[in-house]
């Protein structure tokens, strides 16, 4: 009996800890003065730190995990899935990856990624081959997932 394929794409774990230790140090030093009534530290949490540590948390917990019926994009805000059999068109940018078809669109950031890049590429390609799917390229491709949220 076979294996069923699966591979997961995923941020290397030491780039996780850049993304993730000194912003939220940063974060948790600012809510400390802001606690101890500097205004000057909540405009810092606001408008420096906040977001920055928000960014890196997403992009430490970015994941994409493709098996041979689906891909998945797993996020800190959600998870988005489209079936290879739904998937009509490719659309290539320069750093994404989208997928489209049946009113759906999964967009894939393997640029903020490290692990299994070229697996995934390979695999791609060869579900292009197999299911003759279109590729074009496109320099403005909505970096938004489109009707593929998954709901638990």
């Amino acid at each position: 009996m076979q294996k069923p394929f699966k591979l997961l794409v995923s941020v290397a774990w030491w780039i996780q800890l850049f993304y993730i230790v000194p912003f939220t140090a940063l974060s948790i030093f600012t809510l400390v003065a802001v606690f101890q009534g500097s205004e000057d530290a909540l405009c810092g949490l606001l408008m420096f730190a906040g977001p920055f540590t928000l960014l890196g948390w997403a992009l430490a917990l970015y994941r994409i995990q493709i098996t041979e019926e689906s891909v998945t994009v797993k996020t800190f805000y959600g998870h988005f899935r489209i079936a290879w059999d739904e998937v009509e068109k490719i659309v290539l940018n320069r750093n994404l990856i989208a997928l489209l078809g049946n009113d759906k669109r999964l967009v894939l950031s393997p640029g903020s990624t490290s692990k299994n890049v070229k697996a995934m590429v390979a695999f791609i390609n060869q579900e292009i081959e197999r299911r003759n799917i279109k590729v074009e390229t496109n320099v403005h491709l909505p970096t938004s997932q489109h009707s593929t949220r998954v709901w638990r």
